[in-house]
């Protein structure tokens, strides 16, 4: 069975308190866990949330792009700077992989990049679901993080 996140610094991580903590739960789900969020097991963990959490930094990415004089090269330019490798950075520097709930089978392991991703991904994610889908709040969490 895997640990519990810890949600209380999570939230503290991301300067979001969140309505249903259970979103943050699900965020700091590694795939495997089998953990029972909101009466369903999550199999994929964070999968699912990191995939929604993508969806709405690009949209955030590409809007603020829109809105500037940049032409479309600076779309790519701008979803370039914010790839995997740079997310990795990101959540590494904001510790937030220290709240991730593990398998026991992966403690003391080091946490990977694709990992880190996806919790990044996925908590930007469980803050847009909790806040209603408030792209601006979703916005301030993802420029605190960086």
């Amino acid at each position: 069975m895997a640990n519990q996140p810890d949600v209380v610094m999570a939230q503290s991580i991301l300067d979001y308190h969140f309505q249903d903590i259970d979103w943050l739960r699900e965020a700091l789900q590694v795939p495997g866990s089998n953990v029972a969020i909101r009466g369903t097991v999550m199999p994929d963990g964070n999968k699912r949330l990191a995939l929604l959490g993508d969806g709405v930094l690009r949209m955030m990415i590409l809007g603020a792009w829109y809105t500037s004089d940049e032409n479309r090269q600076g779309s790519a330019q701008r979803l370039e700077a914010f790839n995997s490798g740079r997310l990795a950075e990101i959540a590494r520097q904001s510790n937030i992989e220290i709240c991730i709930a593990i398998n026991p089978s992966q403690r003391g392991q080091i946490t990977s990049p694709a990992l880190l991703t996806d919790t990044l991904a996925a908590s930007l994610g469980a803050v847009w679901k909790d806040s209603g889908y408030d792209v601006a709040v979703t916005n301030r969490v993802a420029s605190y993080l960086g």
